[in-house]
Parts: C-alpha cells; sequence; structure tokens
C-alpha cells in the first residue's frame, strides 16, 4: 500500500483486475551503503583544533619528561661531584692527620735524643754512647749512663793522683823518650 496524496490505491499484479489472489510482497530492497553526511564545516575545524591540542600536549609532556630527566640527572651528577669533594675532604685531613703525626714523632725523637745526650755528658760518658742509654724520663737516663759509666771507666785511684805510677818516680813514656833524644844530641849515647 502506498499513500499518496491522501488516496489509498491498490496495485496488484493480476492484470484482469479481477478478484483473483493477492500477489506476493515484493522482496525487500538491498541495503545500499548511505554514504555519511559530509561533516559540517564547524565540527571539521573543531576537530582539526582538537587534534592540534593533543599533538601541544603531548610535546608539552615529552619536553616536561626531558626537562625532568635533565634535572635528575643534574641532581645526581651534583650528588655524585659532592661526594668527590667530601671524599678528597677526608683524604686531605687524613694526610694531614699523617703528616701531624708524622712530625709529632720526630719532634718526641729528638727530645728523646736530647735527653740521652745530656745524661750521657753529667755522667761523663762519650757522647756517641748517648744512644745506647735507655729510659723514659730524664732521671732514669741519668741514672742508667751512671751505671754505664761506673763500667766503662777506669776506677780514680784513692790517694787523689791522677798519674799512679808518677807518685813512685817511674817516669812516663814521653820522658823516656825525650831522655834518649838528649842523650843523642851530646853523642854519650851509641846505637
Amino acid at each position: 500500500m502506498i499513500r499518496s496524496f491522501g488516496f489509498q490505491r491498490f496495485f496488484d499484479s493480476d492484470p484482469g483486475g479481477g478478484g483473483g489472489a493477492a500477489a506476493p510482497a515484493p522482496a525487500a530492497p538491498a541495503a545500499v551503503p548511505v554514504p555519511a553526511p559530509a561533516p559540517a564545516p564547524a565540527a571539521t575545524a573543531a576537530t582539526d583544533r582538537l587534534a592540534q591540542l593533543e599533538r601541544e600536549l603531548s610535546e608539552t609532556k615529552s619536553k616536561l619528561t626531558a626537562r625532568e630527566q635533565a634535572e635528575a640527572e643534574a641532581t645526581r651528577k651534583h650528588a655524585e661531584e659532592q661526594g668527590n669533594f667530601k671524599k678528597l675532604y677526608e683524604d686531605s685531613q687524613a694526610a694531614l692527620t699523617t703528616a701531624e703525626t708524622a712530625r709529632a714523632a720526630e719532634r718526641a725523637t729528638a727530645a728523646a735524643q736530647a735527653a740521652q745526650l745530656a745524661a750521657a755528658t753529667a755522667a761523663g760518658l762519650d757522647p756517641s754512647l748517648a744512644g745506647r742509654l735507655v729510659g723514659a724520663t730524664p732521671e732514669a737516663l741519668l741514672a742508667d749512663a751512671k751505671v754505664l759509666a761506673a763500667r766503662l771507666l777506669p776506677n780514680a785511684p784513692g790517694t787523689g793522683a791522677t798519674n799512679p805510677s808518677a807518685s813512685r818516680g817511674a817516669a812516663t813514656v814521653a820522658d823516656l823518650i825525650n831522655a834518649d833524644w838528649a842523650k843523642r844530641k851530646k853523642g854519650g849515647f851509641r846505637s
């Protein structure tokens, strides 16, 4: 049935127009693809602007990510440099401490040697024997020097004389040599 101008018309497939059976319904027409309506110019502009904004957002995010990575790298390098400076500072402090310890040891050695030399000379020992003295204090060094002097130096005579043979009238070697030369000069001594 087709409506047209408000009247109904009947079409039948029977050409005789008579009372025959109704004709089968025509087959449904095949689906014809309907082209999409062309977008309106305003919709196209909005879509293009949206795509542009999405690209800009993506670029901004990538720049931000790159900047954050660069800042993180700079922070890491700075921390690494600070760590190196700290290590260098600690190494220089250790070197200074070692040098100060060495100087203190040298000063202590020099003071000990001076104390040994003073004790040796006070006990009447030769200065070359000062290194053999043992003691932590000047008094202990002097006591050791006196013990060493008692063992090495000859006992002085009890008479107060410096040459025991001189008190007995014996001549010294120098006196004998001088007497010999005197005899030779006079001719009184023949060899």
